[in-house]
């Protein structure tokens, strides 16, 4: 039998089909843009509404970019990297904009504030107070301890990414002479480490942590465009176009992220199939049929449709408050706590 500390680690791998889900629902809350019309009074914007809400149904959203996720996978393994490269250069090349536009829209400063406004009194560079479910707000040292903690474990969900390099190791060609690892490793830290950080600070120039759409208690777990911090600095510095185009670029980077994830779930689960031990007897002809890959190319097909499989439960995001289950789930546990 495998070890139990190994089936932890195969858990936590084969948890990257929930990622899918998680960006499927993003998906369709992109789709609901509708960003406040009394904060855009208060900002001053140009227009007096600023949304994007297609008439159809979430329904049709999670079909569809579920569809490309799957197919993109079931592609040529060197098919699905090429791809891979060229979503990563424009991603990089997305995160270089978005530095490069906070910091002259931080430099314009429409309202004539002083430089880091956002950093000094009645702001800091870090939160003085924190809100809890129930609406209670925690403030002195402990407020100002669990701020810091509650922004440094989401964040870390920003960061996943590096276990991909491992995962891919066993399609890279040439491995020992291309050392196409180490560089994987080198070019994932830049970006990830690197360009997430100069987002996120660059980002913070124009947009204090303050701001109402940023502390809205409903969206916690998944948030709408509109929420995006990227999407609110060129709202404060009344830039009009610039809003909308964060809000599409992230259904791509979201398909995107959809789309490693069922990559990673299929390379694990193949991989769990080629060992016999962890298997039951009666279970042999469903390993065998995972273990399958594709005559020419390789490609792991029916553990990607296994993994893929789980994207029906993407279709949550028919209901409009599919983002409050977690606001739901925390009270009932209260009360029958």
């Amino acid at each position: 039998m495998l070890h139990r500390g190994r089936w932890l680690t195969v858990a936590c791998r084969f948890s990257w089909v929930f990622v899918m889900v998680l960006e499927l629902v993003a998906i369709t809350h992109l789709f609901r843009f509708h960003y406040p019309e009394e904060l855009l009074q208060q900002a001053g914007y140009h227009e007096p509404s600023l949304r994007f809400d297609p008439r159809v149904s979430p329904a049709v959203f999670v079909l569809c970019f579920w569809l490309v996720m799957v197919f993109i996978n079931l592609l040529p393994v060197k098919l699905l990297a090429d791809l891979e490269l060229g979503f990563g250069l424009i991603k990089m090349l997305y995160l270089s904009l978005i530095c490069i536009f906070n910091v002259a829209l931080h430099a314009m400063r429409p309202d004539n504030k002083e430089a880091f406004w956002t950093w000094n009194a009645p702001y800091s560079g870090a939160s003085q107070s924190f809100t809890l479910h129930n609406g209670s707000v925690v403030t002195g040292d402990a407020g100002r301890l669990l701020g810091m903690w509650d922004a440094i474990t989401h964040g870390l969900f920003g960061l996943v990414g590096f276990e991909t390099i491992a995962i891919a190791a066993a399609e890279n060609a040439d491995r020992p002479r291309q050392e196409t690892v180490k560089l994987a490793t080198r070019k994932i830290s830049l970006r990830i480490i690197l360009l997430y950080a100069l987002c996120t600070f660059t980002a913070g120039l124009n947009v204090p942590y303050t701001y109402p759409l940023l502390q809205s208690k409903e969206t916690l777990s998944i948030s709408y465009g509109q929420s995006s911090i990227f999407v609110i600095a060129p709202v404060l510095g009344r830039l009009t176009g610039w809003p909308l185009f964060f809000n599409h670029f992230m259904i791509f980077t979201a398909t995107t992220a959809g789309t490693m994830a069922i990559y990673n779930a299929s390379r694990t689960l193949h991989a769990l199939a080629l060992i016999e031990e962890v298997w039951p007897a009666s279970a042999t002809r469903f390993r065998q049929w995972l273990a399958t890959t594709s005559r020419h190319y390789g490609v792991p097909k029916h553990a990607v449709l296994v993994c893929g499989a789980f994207g029906s439960l993407g279709f949550v995001a028919v209901d409009y408050n599919s983002n409050e289950v977690r606001v739901e789930y925390s009270m009932q546990t209260k009360y029958l706590n």
